[in-house]
């Protein structure tokens, strides 16, 4: 597989990734004669590489257009917070409007979609993705950051 594009052959894991996300069921205990007792949990929406064009085609994109693609959504994001926000107030201030903690929400998300598309043209997997999230967590929690 070429490393400098998305390609076809993404599609199907890329999709299968796409599943389980939201609450699901985890069976805790059988319960005799039938049955299960089951637990319902929240798995987070996790971000979906955008790899389909308007028309639901796949897309071959270039490494050097998704960083771009990463960088214009990035400063989108920081141009708003810096826009909205008092800059030297402390980071936990209320003042920013219910309509402009939306909005940043988005342009988080957006952010957040374009680095995982470009991610997952490099080979590196939700799995992947997972794994490092989970020990950047537990290195902060170590750090007593979270």
């Amino acid at each position: 597989m070429n490393r400098d594009m998305i390609t076809k052959e993404l599609v199907d894991k890329i999709e299968a990734d796409a599943h389980g996300c939201g609450y699901r069921d985890i069976p805790i205990m059988e319960i005799p004669g039938g049955g299960m007792i089951s637990k319902r949990v929240y798995e987070p929406t996790r971000p979906l590489p955008c790899i389909r064009d308007e028309h639901g085609e796949i897309r071959e994109q270039s490494i050097k257009a998704l960083l771009g693609k990463a960088q214009e959504e990035f400063i989108e994001l920081v141009s708003e917070i810096a826009y909205v926000a008092d800059v030297g107030a402390p980071a936990n201030d209320a003042s920013i409007d219910k309509a402009h903690k939306h909005y940043i929400a988005e342009e988080a998300a957006d952010t957040i979609t374009a680095i995982t598309t470009m991610l997952e043209a490099l080979g590196i997997d939700a799995e992947m993705r997972d794994e490092a999230q989970r020990r950047v967590n537990s290195r902060n929690r170590a750090r007593g950051r979270l």
